[in-house]
Order: structure tokens, then C-alpha cells, then sequence
């Protein structure tokens, strides 16, 4: 399947110094600049979209989006609506997609510093860039002369945000892929590859697009995807002589990681859910975010926020959306509302954070592991069962419930916990507890 031409929408083009342009030979990159790109506005870029994210718009601009205010400043124009947006961390420079000089998709790069900026070309026939969360990898879908997917790509990114030295390419097993690419994620430090689409899960088949991921130092080509882990384990069906049928459950769209390592992905077409993986054969998903409707990109902010845009071109923000420090073993989120949404007016087709720190330094999750039986602090005093469950190590120590008038008892004292004591269940949960009042 063609990957479709950006439109440059007839307007105005950046006209930088003439340079030749040369497609970088096999094993190793090669920077070049060109004729045409994205416009970039006017004024210094860096106090349009401080403290903001980034967004595509339906028309083919670039905008900067206060998360506070949703206030957007258009940043420049003639970009490919479908080609995606990525950016460094530190808001160094954003990559965006446009037409190259041969009128063919390109990642161009984009300064988000400094009032005299002009945007350059860093890779000829490629969409769909992502840089990973430690800013020292660009990842992007890779094209031959016609438009048409042949795989994806990680070169490194020196400190001026240039891509420098080798590329490693992984091709298709065909050309096009089974089935389009429309994502591409990097991890942190490139320790992971997570691509949306380009191969057929057999388990999914067809019908349901799926996310899958690969390990950049080991694999060759894009057949070293394996699924994303989903409600019923990895997406592989039972052997035949099992018995039993298990039919698919879920499909992931939009990959993203955040800046300590761990992956999110819109999950079913409804939720965004952060897979993990429990043993050598097993895995599942914790919720972030339900019911929100098919996503076309995910991007993940600083602390716990989110943006993402739907199927229908919305785009949308929740400033809060993660508040609990997952783990692999982690099981339950503390928030019992849903997390406040926003909604930026417009139309966008993709969607990049650009504020919160490096990977370097963001803090890699916590690992909490299961209690396999938790011990009883009722009668103890809330300040008592604190510590006895801080001993613990559970991710969310306790939560006061309920409050019952109890004279029998002192004020503040434990008359129920839930999960009970000893129920011989892992738990790696919130306590809730029922405390006494006096009045």
C-alpha cells in the first residue's frame, strides 16, 4: 500500500542555502538540506511553545498547545497531515514529514530555539519519525522511490539533534508490508522498537492491526515482531491440541513511551493501557485511560500527563492521567475518578509532548511485587496501619474509605480493612480502610 503524498496545501515554502541533495548511501546517513520544506512562523520559537506540546493539524500547520490554557501557536505550515511529529527532549527540535525536493516524503527538523530557525532536511523518502524519550535515537518508517513502505530505520542523533553515523534498517518481509505501518515508537536509549501495523498477528489475523515490538540489537528485519501483550497473554492462539478456541480479544494502536522507559498504547480502540510482562509467558495490562474511543496518536508528558488524537481528529489532554508509579507487579490504580479532560479546539491528526525531562534523568519505575498475605491492621490506629503497610512496599500505602461513628472505639481506628487479612491472594493493591469516628 502507497504511503500518499503530502499536500503542501499551496503554501508558502522556506527557501534555505542551496545544497545537493544526495540519498545517503547503504550503512551510513548522510545530512542534507534542500529546496523546500516546512514554513516556519514568524517570532523566536522557543517563548511561542515553552511548557507546550505539539500538534498537527488537519490543514497541514504545526501548532504549539499550552496544556494550561489549550492556546495554540502555529509554529510552521506545509507539513503532511498524516506524516506524524516527534521531538527532542529539552524542546531542542521537533521532526515533522513534508515533501523533499523531489516532491517525495521526507523528515524534516525543525530548531525550537532561537528567533532565526530554518528547517532542514535529515531523511529523504521517510514518514512517521519518533525520537526516543532520551533523545539520542530518531526512529521512522522507511520508503522506496514510489511511496511505497519497505520497513523501518534508528539512526543516532548527535547533540545538535542531527542524525549522525549508521543506519540500521529493518525491511518488511514484503514490499509493501502485509499490512501499512502507521507507527513507529523508539525506546528509551533504543533498547526497544515498537511499530503500529506492518505485520499480520495470526492470532488477530488481518481485521485488527495490532502493535508489536522488536529489540534493536538483535533483529535484522521487521520479521523479529512479536505482539504486544494483550488481556489474554501474548497474542498467539492455543495449540490445536489444547482443545480450546480462544478468540481475539484485543489489538493495540499508537505506541509511546514515556521518559523513565515504561510503554503505553491505546488498547481495543477504547482505553490506553500500559502493558507489562509477568514471566517468560505471560503478561496484561494495567488501565490508564477508558473509553475514550480509537486513537490516531498517543504522546506522553511530563509527570503523569497525556494527550492523544482520536479517530475523529480530536485532540485531547489530561494534565493527570497517570498518578500511580507502575510496576510490572502493580495491579491497581488509587484514582477512583476519571482523570479531568481537555479539550483543544481544531482539528489534528498528531500529537508530540515537548516540555519534562530527559530520559537520563527521569526516574526509572519502581518494581513492587505481590503480597502474597496481607496482614490485619484492624484495631490499629490509621497512623499504626500506615506503617505496617508502608513495610509492605505497596504502591499505594492506604486509602480511608469509610468513616463509621463508632463510641465503642477511639477516633481514627481500623474497624475493616479491604482486601481482607490473610485471603491467601497476591495482592499488590490499595488497602481501603474503615475507620472509627466519635461523632
Amino acid at each position: 500500500m502507497a504511503s500518499p503524498r503530502p499536500a503542501l496545501l499551496g503554501l508558502a515554502i522556506v527557501v534555505a542555502a542551496a545544497t545537493a541533495v544526495t540519498a545517503p548511501s547503504a550503512g551510513a546517513h548522510e545530512v542534507v538540506s534542500g529546496s523546500s520544506g516546512p514554513a516556519l512562523g514568524p517570532g523566536c520559537h522557543r517563548s511561542a511553545q515553552a511548557d507546550a506540546f505539539l500538534a498537527v493539524t488537519a490543514a497541514g500547520d504545526l501548532d504549539a498547545v499550552n496544556p494550561r490554557t489549550n492556546r495554540t501557536t502555529r509554529l510552521a505550515s506545509g507539513v503532511s497531515p498524516g506524516g506524524g511529529v516527534t521531538v527532542r527532549p529539552e524542546l531542542d527540535a521537533a521532526y515533522v514529514t513534508a515533501a523533499g525536493p523531489d516532491g517525495e516524503p521526507a523528515i524534516w527538523s525543525i530548531p525550537l530555539g532561537g528567533c532565526r530557525v530554518t528547517s532542514s532536511m535529515v531523511q529523504p523518502d521517510a514518514v512517521l519519525p519518533s525520537v526516543s524519550p532520551d533523545g539520542g535515537h530518531l526512529g521512522y518508517v522507511t520508503l522506496d522511490g514510489r511511496g511505497q513502505q519497505t520497513g523501518v530505520a534508528i539512526v543516532a542523533l548527535a547533540a545538535s539533534g542531527r542524525p549522525i553515523g549508521h543506519v540500521r534498517a529493518y525491511r518488511a518481509t514484503s514490499v509493501p508490508p502485509p499490512l501499512p505501518i502507521t507507527a513507529v515508537a523508539v525506546g528509551r536509549m533504543d533498547s526497544s522498537l515498537a511499530v503500529g501495523g506492518g505485520m499480520i498477528d495470526r492470532y488477530l489475523g488481518k481485521a485488527h492491526p495490532t502493535v508489536s515490538t522488536l529489540d534493536p540489537q538483535s533483529a535484522t528485519t521487521l520479521g523479529a515482531l512479536v505482539p504486544v501483550f494483550d488481556e489474554e497473554g501474548i497474542s498467539i492462539p492455543d495449540e490445536p491440541s489444547s482443545g480450546r478456541q480462544v478468540l481475539p480479544k484485543d489489538w493495540q494502536s499508537s505506541p509511546a513511551y514515556r521518559a523513565n522507559g515504561e510503554f503505553l498504547v491505546g488498547d481495543h480502540g477504547t482505553d490506553i493501557v500500559m502493558p507489562y510482562a509477568s514471566g517468560p509467558d505471560g503478561g496484561g495490562i494495567r488501565s490508564i485511560a477508558t473509553g475514550i474511543g480509537p486513537l490516531r496518536s498517543l504522546a506522553a508528558g511530563p509527570g503523569g500527563a497525556l494527550a492523544w488524537v482520536s479517530r475523529d481528529e480530536q485532540l485531547i489532554v489530561s494534565t493527570e492521567a497517570i498518578d500511580l508509579p507502575f510496576g510490572p507487579a502493580a495491579s491497581t490504580p488509587p484514582r477512583t475518578t476519571a482523570a479531568p479532560l481537555q479539550l483543544v479546539p481544531g482539528r489534528f491528526t498528531s500529537v508530540a509532548w515537548t516540555a519534562g525531562p530527559a530520559a537520563e534523568t527521569a526516574p526509572t519505575p519502581r518494581v513492587f511485587q505481590p503480597v502474597a498475605d496481607l496482614p490485619s491492621v484492624v484495631g490499629l490506629t490509621v497512623s499504626a496501619a500506615r506503617t505496617v503497610l508502608t513495610r509492605l512496599d505497596l504502591p499505594v500505602l492506604v486509602v480511608v474509605g469509610n468513616t463509621v461513628v463508632e463510641s465503642a472505639a477511639p477516633a481514627s481506628t481500623v474497624l475493616a480493612q479491604d482486601p481482607p487479612a490473610g485471603d491467601g491472594v497476591a495482592c499488590q493493591c490499595a488497602v481501603t480502610l474503615t475507620i472509627s469516628a466519635t461523632s
